[in-house]
């Protein structure tokens, strides 16, 4: 699943939650979540330029397709 939106977008850490500011911990929460059911969560984002969020969950018993 990818959402993408054409905000006024932010300078991504290494470890979303770990800046001093307290902000992003709704991501941090996400990539939990998703890592819970053993997938991965990418983001993108640049100020000025929007951000991108992907999230990739594998289905039990389907192959990835290329």
């Amino acid at each position: 699943m990818e959402v993408t939106d054409d905000g006024r977008g932010f300078v991504p850490r290494a470890e979303i939650g770990s800046d001093e500011t307290g902000k992003h911990f709704g991501l941090l929460a996400m990539r939990e979540r998703v890592a819970m059911l053993g997938g991965t969560l990418d983001v993108e984002s640049r100020p000025g330029s929007g951000t991108r969020v992907r999230a990739s969950i594998p289905i039990e018993g389907q192959e990835e397709r290329g």
